[in-house]
């Protein structure tokens, strides 16, 4: 069995091929990378979505506003 690191720090240089870069390279050398950012995406999608699982439209349209910010 192979021993792994976890990694709890923020890493964001603003550059998402940077920061993906990064984590691969963590990942390779057996540090696993823990976003905590992610975290973040859950309650306002709970909020705009009310709980339930929305279409493939609605959530479409809802990235999109997001990859604008």
């Amino acid at each position: 069995m192979r021993e792994r690191f976890i990694g709890k720090t923020e890493f964001s240089s603003g550059d998402k091929q940077i920061e993906f870069a990064v984590r691969m390279i963590l990942e390779q050398i057996g540090i696993e990378y823990e976003d905590r950012s992610i975290e973040s995406y859950l309650e306002p999608m709970l909020i705009e979505f009310h709980g339930s699982f929305p279409t493939t439209r609605e959530f479409s349209a809802y990235a999109k506003i997001q990859l604008r910010m």
